[in-house]
């Protein structure tokens, strides 16, 4: 697929017109993400973001994420194609490198995360984006490795976050809440291991949810931007790095 990929970029840019005609292809290239209809609503909703299309704009949605970490198989990849931004700017995205965040950590604290589990709750984030649930339905629950390893570079990632990761298991709440909230503050905090995109009309971004967090600043409250989102679906669960 990755092959594919690159020669269909390459072909992509001598022949198409522009960049969204790039988006179709990619799309044609990619299945979009085949997780449960409360998560697809969830994506969904960001072809047209704005902070205020029902979000109740005093919660706390300004962190850092993966897309859908709750789910049992968490995104591989999203590609983002901004149409309009903000007409007054702002609305930038950070990514930070989850691999660095890892590495980052003193060296007892890293040994002791390795072969822990955290739980990822849809609940805690879907739910702010007014994601209701039908009779029958529940939101997507899921465990996963607090470090996971990539699995084609083999290196170790720090996968949990403040949207999503709801404790860490085996530690009381107030051990996991402190926990948890060290962590995200490490991720979101440290310039070392983040970029900032600042987005123009026509500007598409791709990247890997396996071991990187993006945060979208919400600075511009009321206006909109406009966007098309591909979610590439991903065939396997995050594997524990040991």
């Amino acid at each position: 697929m990755v092959d594919q990929l690159r020669q269909q970029t390459l072909r992509a840019g001598k022949v198409l017109e522009n960049i969204q005609d790039m988006v179709g292809v990619v799309a044609d290239l990619l299945e979009e993400v085949a997780v449960n209809d409360i998560v697809r609503a969830a994506i969904d909703s960001c072809y047209e973001e704005s902070r205020v299309y029902g979000v109740d704009v005093s919660l706390d949605l300004d962190r850092s994420e993966p897309d859908v970490s709750c789910d049992p198989l968490p995104p591989l990849a999203s590609l983002l194609f901004i149409q309009q931004p903000p007409p007054d700017g702002g609305g930038d995205t950070m990514f930070a490198n989850m691999c660095e965040a890892y590495h980052a950590l003193s060296t007892p604290l890293k040994k002791w995360l390795v072969g822990r589990m955290a739980e990822h709750d849809g609940r805690k984030d879907l739910a702010a984006y007014n994601v209701r649930l039908n009779p029958g339905q529940t939101y997507p629950r899921a465990e996963h490795p607090i470090v996971t390893r990539h699995p084609q570079t083999n290196e170790p990632i720090l996968f949990v976050n403040a949207s999503f990761t709801s404790r860490l298991v085996g530690l009381s709440k107030a051990e996991s809440d402190a926990m948890l909230d060290m962590l995200c503050a490490h991720t979101e905090s440290n310039p070392r291991w983040q970029c900032r995109v600042r987005w123009s009309a026509n500007t598409l971004v791709m990247w890997d949810n396996r071991c990187t967090q993006h945060h979208a600043v919400w600075d511009y409250h009321p206006n909109r931007r406009l966007a098309r989102r591909v979610t590439v679906q991903c065939a396997e669960p995050p594997m524990a790095y040991s």
